[in-house]
């Protein structure tokens, strides 16, 4: 609406009350266009603009507010663009300031008559820049107070879109994790009713939902079975994308390879070709050739598997560096007899690592004197006893790392 010539400069109560109504509308019609949570900054600060442009007949204006250190205008009519110096300028404290040649010279030499700081994020982070606007000293103050609401409304309705926006956003990625730990729980199995010759079971605790760690139990018939267990550096969704790209590799070079030693070198390239040499993976497989009671395995860097049996205990630790890192420089393979009954136990680094509240790591002494304790029982029963032996270490400290454990009795 046009503002009326001297308009507050009486003291007839009925004028002064009606000047009051059409502000309180105009404000009330400023919130109402505000109050929508799809609105964007650029329709927040074009309401803005126009509001003042109807009410208070402010022909220069900028407004500007700051995000993490960084400056950024959302209005700008008839005022040259800000310099770092005029920005340098800006007060700190909520005070409305008149400029002058010598208090603000670069505010000043863009044309701007006040400066209102406004609070943004719980701090003086917002500033209205004016000029040619008021006509006498009463339009003046009423002005002013009139910009200071505007600029507190919009630095509100901006603050309440960004945090909407990251709601939105946290409730994507809480979904898209919710999809990505559902596809990752299908992909480690937990049914293992085709190896006919073990009986196997195998648990993961992702640190984050999802993560890095991975098993897999394949069966090549008369040949027997395949059982590998890996540790992707890392944790979350990157952990996981590669974590799943190696099971996929690692399942068609099974079915295609005979060699383990072939079979290390070409996943080897696989990984090192996806992460160039930025990441790198501990992996564990064995093969168990039940016709004739052997295993034949490679461990590349992983926690070395415990085989159990009457008598003693074997650490399978043969085998090469972590994949991915850097050209492997050799790889052996190790080779033993099992017997019937004889117990193997897989696991990642996150079981031995994890810590107790006074940051004592647990450990494989004490993982390998809890192993013996319960190696007679079935492997679910080891599994569960094994939770809750390394549940009661950790206390009330966190999980620190992904934790997957597998058992299988031969």
């Amino acid at each position: 609406m046009a503002k009326r010539h001297n308009a507050y400069n009486t003291t007839d109560p009925n004028i002064l009350l009606n000047l009051k109504r059409q502000e309180a509308d105009t404000l009330r019609d400023v919130l109402r266009s505000l109050n929508r949570s799809a609105l964007s900054s650029e329709h927040i600060f074009k309401i803005a603009r126009n509001a003042l442009l109807a009410q208070c007949n402010v022909k220069k204006m900028t407004f500007i507010y700051k995000v993490e250190e960084q400056f950024h205008v959302g209005i700008r009519q008839q005022m040259p663009k800000i310099t770092l110096e005029a920005l340098q300028e800006l007060p700190k404290s909520l005070e409305i300031r008149k400029i002058t040649a010598d208090s603000f010279p670069n505010l000043h030499g863009m044309g701007a008559e006040y400066v209102i700081p406004i609070t943004y994020k719980h701090e003086v982070g917002a500033w209205f820049l004016v000029a040619d606007f008021a006509e006498t000293e009463a339009e003046l103050e009423n002005d002013l107070i009139y910009i200071e609401t505007i600029g507190i409304v919009v630095a509100t309705a901006i603050e309440n879109r960004a945090l909407i926006t990251e709601l939105v956003q946290q409730e994507s990625i809480r979904r898209e994790l919710e999809v990505a730990e559902k596809i990752q729980r299908q992909l480690l199995t937990t049914d293992f009713k085709a190896i006919k010759q073990a009986e196997i079971h195998a648990e993961n605790v992702a640190h984050h939902h999802i993560g890095g760690d991975f098993y897999d139990v394949i069966s090549r018939g008369e040949k027997g079975f395949f059982i590998c267990i890996a540790d992707v550096a890392g944790k979350g969704v990157g952990a996981a994308l590669l974590m799943a790209s190696i099971q996929a590799s690692v399942r068609a070079l099974i079915l295609s390879e005979d060699n383990l030693k072939s079979l290390v070198f070409k996943l080897h390239k696989s990984i090192h070709g996806i992460t160039l040499g930025e990441q790198f993976v501990t992996f564990f497989i064995a093969h168990v050739r039940v016709h004739d009671g052997q295993i034949d395995y490679i461990n590349a860097g992983h926690n070395a598997p415990l085989l159990l049996r009457k008598g003693g205990i074997r650490e399978l630790n043969t085998g090469t560096i972590p994949l991915g890192i850097m050209d492997l420089p050799y790889c052996e393979e190790g080779n033993l007899s099992y017997h019937p009954g004889d117990l193997l136990f897989l696991y990642t680094d996150g079981l031995v690592e994890q810590s107790d509240v006074s940051g004592n790591m647990l450990g494989i002494d004490a993982v390998t004197e809890h192993l013996r304790s319960v190696e007679d029982a079935p492997p679910r029963e080891i599994l569960a006893s094994m939770n809750t032996f390394y549940r009661t270490w950790q206390g009330e400290a966190e999980q620190e790392d992904d934790i997957t454990l597998m058992a299988v009795r031969l």
